[in-house]
């Protein structure tokens, strides 16, 4: 159980910082005053996880992590390939490789040693009586190997993992000056400078461009740290995820979240885009309550109570549409700001009286009393004559 919870939590620490930008699917930045050779930040908590599995007997494990890290374009990668290799030339290739890996790289070693399949195979169990061996290959975790079958399957494990390690140093050398070009990879109320805006502007078109969804969305986490006051990284992400062949609603729900109420709690535009986001997606409640929020920011503009309106017309909710109606009718007939557009709302109002709720006499109503409140406001505009 003790074991079991350790690795808990370092899974939960690489987690973390593969969240908050600083390991993971990315590479890590280089400070000025260290040599460029010198393993930083998230290597060294892989490092550290893969010697931890290591004094835990877990060699199996301890591969599946070399595997994991050999694959992130991070600073240290030809650290962490110099380390896969000495621990493959350290230790038996069946104490470290699941059984199936195993024995399907020994059925490849077998015919280039020139094994007679009459005669017994080298480091097999000579107590098992004759005629009563397995197939080649699969005697089992059991199987003491002879040198020269332990060296070809060694051979066949890092040269696999070569290929890896090479088109992984690729992308290292393709992402660094994006690298080098981040000054400010934290959150900072001051503003960022424009290369640095371009900088991530250009780095997420080049990632976009790969096409590998996962560091994707790492790099626009990572760039959200940063650029979290500009909305417009905000609404890029949100493009990015919606035009997946599946989109992922959860996480797309999730980024309007952390925008809206934390970032950009004042931001009209964001807001209207999260509204129509959750109706498309069959929440018009959650709709409504966001267009009445933001309204709370922003009393004044008018565009808000229509689309409220508009809402509550699209799901049929006729006693709600008439509700606001009459709300804005009264809030707006007083209201300097809004009286300019309240014989404009009086009429919308009285068509839909007519139209959709047949109601004729509350139609005429309507407009009696935008009249008179439209003949007011010309008399209390009227400037007295002076005798």
């Amino acid at each position: 159980m003790l074991k079991l919870l350790k690795r808990h939590t370092v899974l939960s620490l690489l987690s973390i910082l593969t969240v908050t930008g600083t390991g993971g699917n990315m590479l890590t930045m280089k400070r000025k005053k260290e040599p460029r050779l010198n393993v930083k930040r998230s290597d060294r908590l892989w490092d550290s996880y893969v010697k931890w599995e290591i004094s835990q007997k877990e060699l199996v494990k301890a591969c599946e992590v070399f595997d994991r890290v050999l694959k992130i374009p991070l600073q240290g990668h030809t650290t962490h390939f110099e380390s896969f290799q000495s621990f493959v030339a350290t230790n038996s290739p069946k104490d470290i490789l699941p059984v199936d890996e195993f024995l399907s790289l020994r059925l490849e070693v077998l015919p280039s040693l020139k094994k007679s399949s009459d005669s017994p195979m080298l480091g097999a169990d000579s107590s098992v009586p004759p005629g009563e061996e397995g197939p080649p290959g699969e005697e089992g975790s059991t199987t003491v190997l002879d040198v020269d079958e332990a060296n070809a399957i060694k051979e066949k494990i890092v040269a696999s993992r070569r290929k890896i390690h090479k088109d992984n140093g690729k992308g290292v050398a393709e992402r660094w000056s994006f690298e080098e070009g981040i000054k400010r990879p934290y959150f900072h109320v001051k503003a960022l400078e424009k290369c640095q805006l371009k900088n991530w502007k250009d780095y997420l078109e080049f990632e976009i461009g790969k096409g590998q969804q996962d560091r994707i969305e790492v790099l626009f986490e990572r760039c959200l740290i940063a650029c979290a006051l500009y909305e417009e990284f905000w609404h890029k992400f949100i493009c990015y995820l919606q035009e997946q062949p599946s989109p992922n609603v959860d996480k797309i729900r999730d980024v309007f979240t952390r925008s809206c109420t934390v970032h950009h709690p004042k931001k009209i535009n964001m807001h209207f885009e999260w509204a129509a986001f959750e109706e498309t997606n069959g929440n018009a409640d959650k709709a409504a309550e966001i267009l009445e929020k933001i309204e709370k920011e922003h009393s004044k503009l008018i565009e808000i109570p229509l689309r409220r309106i508009a809402l509550a017309k699209r799901l049929n909710a006729q006693d709600k549409v008439l509700a606001l109606y009459d709300s804005y009718l009264e809030q707006w007939k007083t209201n300097p700001d809004t009286q300019p557009h309240y014989f404009d709302l009086a009429v919308k109002c009285a068509r839909y009286c007519t139209i959709v709720l047949k109601d004729v006499d509350k139609a005429v109503d309507v407009l009696k009393g935008a009249i008179e409140t439209e003949k007011d406001q010309q008399d209390g505009e009227r400037i007295p004559r002076v005798v």
